[in-house]
Order: structure tokens, then C-alpha cells, then sequence
């Protein structure tokens, strides 16, 4: 099975809601870890636009070097 971007973006989107939840429930750390998460999930859109295959990886860095949007 094959993600495409718009699985990662509506991920990334129920991830901000979830952080903005958390962060109202003054749930600081796991509110970061949500966030954390959208900004992941938002790299790997673009980041499949370019190249389809999976990386599992969850190293932010080269998700930002890979996705393009650096530039």
C-alpha cells in the first residue's frame, strides 16, 4: 500500500488538533510530541512527492533535506 501526500496531510492536520487539545489540557510534553509529530508527517508530503518509496526513519534532518522545502 502505497501513502500518498494527502494521507501525511491529513495526518499532520489531526495532529494539530491533537497538540492544540493537549496543550489545553495543559498537557505541555505530549502537546510538543503532537506537534512534533505534524511537522514529521507535513515533511513526509512533500518528501513522497519526490520519492515514493517508505522511509521509516524518523530522522527530522534529512526529511527536511529530502522533502525540497528547505529551499
Amino acid at each position: 500500500m502505497r501513502i500518498e501526500p494527502d494521507d501525511y496531510l491529513e495526518a499532520a492536520r489531526d495532529r494539530i488538533i491533537d497538540a492544540h487539545g493537549l496543550y489545553n489540557l495543559n498537557r505541555h510534553s505530549f502537546s510538543l510530541y503532537a506537534a512534533g509529530l505534524a511537522v514529521e508527517s507535513l515533511l513526509r508530503a512533500y518528501r513522497v512527492l519526490r520519492d515514493p518509496a517508505f522511509d521509516e526513519r524518523h530522522d527530522l534532518r534529512l526529511l527536511l533535506a529530502e522533502s525540497g522545502v528547505e529551499n
